[in-house]
């Protein structure tokens, strides 16, 4: 084995649960070349391990909007053809869908394609175009499931050591002073980030939430508090909790390179059930992650300096993208799995945690 393609296009949180599994590979086959094959989105994560050779960068979401276009076919041709070009003696697709498995096999024909079994596969109907299937223990951590995927196709056995994400701060970009003080100068001290944003409805921690853990902060440790924002409807959210909490600044839209240096150089972050908190986990950076609809036992994340705090209600966790009871069920905060977690709860692991680190 000299040269392996991966295939895991998304999304951001499902790219940073691939990492360990690269470092596991590397350190197992000194001499492997891993190349990856990913969504030009999230091209950047993994350009962070220093393991990652090549990147083979698809537009397939874009491509879809206008499958049939002109362009976006040429497009394809042209990826597929400058993926064939380079010779590898097997390929993973840790995605698990009929989409990446069909990428795999026109991209790397005729090469040993591995990919879970149909168990544990997010679309079994994938596997019928592997090669190679490789089931692993279930129930188990998503991390733990690719960590074995990937011992499992290359011949190794899975190390039992924790799972070391392999990103170095030197690849992230240098962290300037985006926000300011309340002076108008630029900041240079510690700083907190709130990760407000959230992919599902359901994962959102309640607003008034945000801003009342914004204003006891602000009481009990008088750091700037930086609010990033990647839609719209997030940059609305960060006004209007900042319109409310003076210890709060929105910053201008940044790249994901950039909200990742942030991440590294924080003296805390709180999130939700999303990409970039499980970003703050894997750097290290002391973290407070609150889940409430998605389980923590597949996919929650919490490093040594960090803590993982759940729902403790009898519906939690749903797994429901958009919360399933009614809006009388509901109550005056939405969702009503996070009532658990109160503003004041959070404050408190909060402050714990920055007098630990």
């Amino acid at each position: 084995m000299s040269r392996l393609l991966l295939v895991k296009f998304s999304s951001m949180g499902d790219l940073i649960h691939m990492l360990p599994a690269v470092t596991d590979s590397l350190r197992a086959i000194p001499h492997l070349q891993l190349d990856w094959l990913v969504e030009e989105a999230f091209q950047a994560i993994p350009s962070w391990h220093p393991g990652v050779g090549q990147r083979h960068i698809i537009g397939l979401r874009r491509w879809k909007k206008a499958f049939f276009a002109r362009e976006n076919r040429q497009q394809m041709a042209h990826f597929i053809a400058s993926v064939r070009q380079t010779p590898y003696d097997c390929v993973i697709d840790a995605q698990g869908l009929m989409k990446s498995a069909l990428t795999a096999r026109l991209c790397a024909p005729g090469t040993p394609l591995h990919g879970p079994s149909k168990q544990w596969a997010r679309e079994p109907l994938a596997c019928h175009l592997y090669h190679h299937r490789h089931g692993v223990a279930k129930p188990g951590h998503v991390i733990t499931q690719l960590r074995q995927l990937m011992a499992a196709s290359l011949g190794y056995s899975m190390p039992t050591t924790p799972a070391d994400f392999g990103i170095e701060r030197s690849r992230l970009p240098a962290c300037p002073p985006w926000w300011q003080d309340h002076e108008g100068a630029q900041a240079t001290t510690p700083y907190l980030i709130f990760l407000h944003g959230a992919g599902w409805s359901s994962k959102a921690w309640p607003e008034p939430y945000w801003v009342e853990l914004a204003r006891q902060m602000g009481q009990q440790h008088p750091l700037p508090i930086l609010l990033p924002w990647g839609s719209v409807e997030e940059f609305n959210r960060a006004q209007r909790i900042a319109a409310q909490a003076p210890m709060c600044q929105v910053l201008p839209q940044l790249s994901m390179a950039q909200v990742a240096a942030l991440i590294a150089d924080a003296a805390a972050v709180v999130g939700l059930d999303s990409g970039f908190a499980h970003l703050a986990a894997a750097l290290n950076t002391p973290h407070i992650t609150l889940y409430g609809a998605t389980n923590p036992d597949y996919s929650g994340v919490a490093a040594q300096r960090g803590a993982l705090l759940r729902s403790s209600r009898a519906c939690a966790p749903c797994m429901q993208r958009r919360c399933p009871l009614s809006l009388e069920e509901q109550g005056a905060l939405a969702p009503p799995c996070f009532t658990s977690l109160p503003p004041a709860h959070i404050a408190t692991a909060l402050t714990q945690l920055l007098e630990r680190h």
